[in-house]
């Protein structure tokens, strides 16, 4: 449905402020005072097929989840003077949940994804009072997953803060200063009801990890040692030794090592 953009923040509007830098505030900023024309997205090859797949987006989704899902359906309210819309993708009955629908390359991931586009989620959840949303992505042409997004406050929050700033500098007709943006992180967002945790404070998890660093290169060299030690064993031999190490084959028929220095055994 046609809308005149200039007279409403939408989902791709609060992408861009969530997203971009002081000139991707400007130029926003420009096309919604008329002072600059919003990007021809005609020619544009990744949007005209995610346009032309959303229709086969939906249908693979209700398949794949059994979800009957209404049409697009347009949302718009007048949140302390700033006039918010969006149109939601589709509606899922009886789920209070909605259906986002993106078409990505195909060696993208999820994350990303849900990570690049959370903040036009989040405003949907916001317009439409929802409890969350399923993005549903192509990857390329082999690949299709579905994760479902829960409604975030906090983020929600945020986002609202910017919009308020962003189209303050509208109506007075003031170029926008991007100052103290947060930076947002979607660690907290439930995305299959689970979330992510940044650990850079836990020392005892900085510790393991550091191990784990230091010692993954020669753990793996010593799995392929030991691989290739277990083929050199002929089927007769009972024992293979040398004053370094002794391989001897157990009752069940089982290779058994041992350093005789350090009297060791692994299986």
């Amino acid at each position: 449905m046609d809308k005149d953009r200039t007279k409403y923040l939408g989902g791709s509007d609060i992408n861009r402020l969530v997203n971009g830098n002081e000139d991707d505030w400007h130029q926003l900023w420009a096309e919604k005072t008329g002072r600059a024309e919003a990007e021809d997205l005609t020619d544009n090859l990744p949007v005209q097929i995610g346009i032309t797949t959303e229709p086969l987006n939906i249908w693979w989704f209700s398949k794949n989840y059994d979800f009957k899902v209404k049409e697009q359906q347009w949302k718009e309210m007048n949140y302390e003077g700033i006039p918010a819309g969006g149109t939601l993708d589709g509606i899922i009955e009886g789920e209070h949940t909605f259906v986002e629908c993106k078409h990505t390359y195909d060696s993208n991931r999820m994350v990303d994804v849900a990570e690049r586009y959370m903040p036009q989620i989040q405003w949907y959840c916001f317009l439409s009072n929802l409890d969350g949303c399923y993005l549903s992505v192509i990857f390329g042409n082999r690949r299709w997953e579905a994760t479902y997004i829960k409604k975030n406050f906090a983020y929600i929050e945020e986002i609202k803060l910017l919009a308020k700033k962003f189209w303050q500098s509208v109506v007075t007709d003031v170029t926008p200063v991007v100052d103290d943006k947060p930076i947002l992180t979607i660690d907290d967002i439930e995305l299959n009801d689970m979330v992510a945790r940044d650990a850079s404070q836990d020392n005892h998890f900085i510790t393991l990890a550091d191990e784990y660093i230091e010692f993954e290169q020669p753990a793996r060299q010593f799995e392929r040692a030991k691989k290739e030690l277990k083929e050199i064993v002929k089927p007769n031999e009972r024992k293979v030794y040398t004053d370094k190490l002794i391989i001897n084959r157990d009752k069940r028929g089982s290779l058994r090592f041992t350093i005789p220095t350090i009297k060791e055994n692994t299986k």
